[in-house]
Order: structure tokens, then sequence, then C-alpha cells
């Protein structure tokens, strides 16, 4: 038992992760850009066929050979990054949805 607590001791001090405000985002989405568009906010830039709605972000229509992203305008300036995506498939087809 003490050697996994001081497995544990070792390990969670090299886990400690910093937020990175700057480019991190959450619904809702309420910020419109001068073209009236909705956007994620001034750190991000959606592109293709993504778009920005009031609690998500869609980047792909549920229609075939469509390409969206989001993009950081800006680098993270870390040498490493660990992010968290959730992440929701749907669509009206009854097998592929699109692609």
């Amino acid at each position: 038992m003490s050697r996994l607590a001081r497995l544990v001791l070792v390990v969670v001090p090299a886990a400690v992760a910093h937020v990175l405000d700057a480019l991190s985002f959450s619904a809702p989405f309420e910020d419109v850009s001068a073209g009236g568009d909705r956007v994620v906010g001034r750190s991000w830039r959606a592109s293709g066929s993504a778009a920005v709605h009031a609690n998500f972000v869609r980047l792909t229509p549920d229609r075939q050979s469509k390409r969206g992203a989001l993009w950081a305008t800006a680098a993270a300036g870390v040498d490493e990054v660990s992010a968290t995506l959730k992440f929701r498939i749907s669509g009206q087809g009854k097998k592929y949805y699109g692609d």
C-alpha cells in the first residue's frame, strides 16, 4: 500500500495542468463578427463549412464532401498540450451521415 502511495505522489505533480484561457472556449457563443456571423471568440476562426451556433459548433453539415475546421489564431506558446474534445456525430442519413 505504501508503495502505491509513493508512486501517486511522484506522478501527480507531473500531471498538473494549467488551463490556457486564451485558447479555451465553451458555449454559449454570443460574440458576432463585423460580417454578422456568430464567432467562438477573438482567439478562434471557423473555416470551410464550420458554423458557430449559440450552443455548439458544427464542423460539417450532414452532406457529402464537406470540410470544416476551427483554428486558433495564435500559437499556444507551450511545448506540450492536452485537449479535451466532445464530439457528437448525427444526421439524417440511416447509415453514414454524409461521408
